[in-house]
């Protein structure tokens, strides 16, 4: 397989060679990982590939992370799940200028390969630089920056991991949260919006989609070359080096501080205050709400390609016919079935809590709370 890969490499190699494009012997392939920031789009850290070759004059950096906001329809297929990243070459100075300026730590590992090894993988990037190669489709947890580098190292090398010493076993959902622990409302956005794929257990090679892992895993790696093993990893020097600030204030309005107290609300409201009409303007809200929700994991589900949020189980809480159940509370008509059936699910959903299928967002304990109270109100 490795072989029927390298073939459009080993042809577009030949051209290269006759043009004069050759990596010198003092040449060297590094792998550039860029410290998460607090922005979504780099909360989770950011790979690349340096080619360096005073010889040559070669100082750039291969970037599969690259996307036009001005391409056609940009919005629209971002939300379908049908976003086209590319291959794009930055130079490396204003690479670590830019991470300087934005104050974030950038970090190079210099790989030990030969020169063999060397050409094939610049090669192989040249190659995919070409307008028909250069684009794919993201996916965020199977196809992206980290994971192309991945792939490129077991196209061209006969590389070997240390599982042992930094693989364990981790759902893809819980790698995700050690990234936002300082982010409470982005955690629960995630958690809320994901669906059972994200439960799974991620495999060593698929941890690999996040570029601190890829950095970690390199750093166990061995290369065999000729009989010889050797790791892969020559040499790691920071290139912007940032002070740890620590983790974000997160203030007092988290989600399990917010929710709390609406769930408090939704209490006094119906069992302490007595005043029906703002009772039932709150309930209808909370409902309202939650059908909106729902209707937003079904739209994410069946209509997108974006594969982590199907099976979404949050929709028994997120129940869409909720929005009407809400009218109806509002013009005071009466649902008591429909009442009694949603209040037990969400009770037996509360209960099963600590062993659901799927890991519910600690916040929803609350919400459930708070459609139970609703639910039992409206019933009686």
């Amino acid at each position: 397989m490795k072989k029927i890969l390298l073939l459009p490499v080993f042809l577009f190699g030949l051209t290269t060679l006759l043009s004069g494009q050759y990596l010198s012997e003092k040449a060297q392939i590094s792998v550039l990982t860029y410290e998460p920031l607090s922005t979504i789009h780099t909360v989770f850290g950011h790979s690349a590939i340096r080619i360096y070759d005073p010889i040559n004059q070669i100082n750039k950096v291969y970037n599969y992370g690259m996307f036009d906001y001005d391409a056609p329809n940009f919005t629209l297929n971002f939300i379908k799940g049908n976003m086209l990243y590319s291959l794009g070459v930055q130079d490396f100075n204003q690479v670590v200028a830019y991470s300087q300026y934005r104050n974030q730590s950038l970090e190079e590992q210099i790989l030990n390969l030969n020169d063999t090894e060397k050409q094939d993988i610049y090669l192989l990037l040249e190659n995919n630089l070409k307008p028909e190669n250069k684009d794919y489709y993201y996916d965020f947890f199977y196809d992206n920056c980290a994971t192309r580098i991945r792939d490129i190292l077991d196209e061209t090398t006969n590389i070997t991991y240390d599982t042992a010493q930094v693989y364990k076993a981790i759902t893809f959902r819980d790698l995700l949260q050690e990234y936002t622990v300082a982010k409470p409302w982005l955690e629960f956005g995630i958690d809320i919006i994901l669906g059972l794929p994200v439960d799974e257990t991620a495999a060593f090679e698929h941890q690999m989609f996040l570029p601190d892992y890829l950095n970690k895993s390199l750093n166990s790696a061995t290369i065999t070359t000729d009989s010889t093993n050797k790791k892969l990893v020559k040499a790691t020097q920071p290139l912007v080096l940032v002070s740890d600030t620590g983790n974000a204030h997160k203030g007092i309005f988290t989600p399990m501080n917010t929710f709390g107290g609406l769930f408090l609300m939704t209490l006094l409201l119906n069992f302490v205050i007595k005043k029906e009409r703002i009772k039932n303007i709150w309930n209808g809200l909370f409902l309202f709400s939650s059908g909106v929700a729902g209707l937003i994991f079904l739209a994410v589900w069946l209509g997108t390609n974006h594969i982590p949020t199907y099976y979404n189980l949050n929709l028994i809480w997120a129940f869409p016919v909720n929005i009407f159940a809400a009218i109806q509370v509002w013009r005071k008509q009466q649902m008591r079935l429909y009442f009694l059936v949603i209040a037990v699910v969400n009770l037996l959903m509360l209960l099963s809590f600590p062993f659901f299928p799927q890991e519910l967002a600690a916040p929803v304990f609350f919400i459930l709370l708070s459609l139970i109270l609703i639910s039992y109100k409206q019933f009686k």
